[in-house]
């Protein structure tokens, strides 16, 4: 595995939950704290990580799953099933 594969493994480990609620629909920040189960704060991480490896975009302030994020996602899913 490459740098840059586990860097996005490590993302994916930690940052699933939101990259998954953003593959569904674009949502601000404060949108992310009131649907999911995490602080404010790990919603600001989460978003600063999943953007350092290219999994989501911020337009206007929303944010939501890009191409790599949901292909990452995807095979993220697939290798937890087996």
């Amino acid at each position: 595995m490459t740098g840059d594969e586990s860097s996005l493994r490590n993302v994916l480990d930690k940052r699933s939950d939101v990259l998954r609620y953003l593959s569904e629909t674009s949502a601000r920040k404060p949108e992310l704290v009131d649907e999911l189960p995490i602080s404010r704060s790990t919603v600001d991480r989460s978003i600063q990580d999943l953007l350092e490896v290219d999994c989501v975009t911020e337009i206007e302030g929303r944010y939501t799953a890009t191409k790599t994020g949901l292909l990452a996602l995807t095979e993220y899913d697939g290798l937890n099933n087996l």
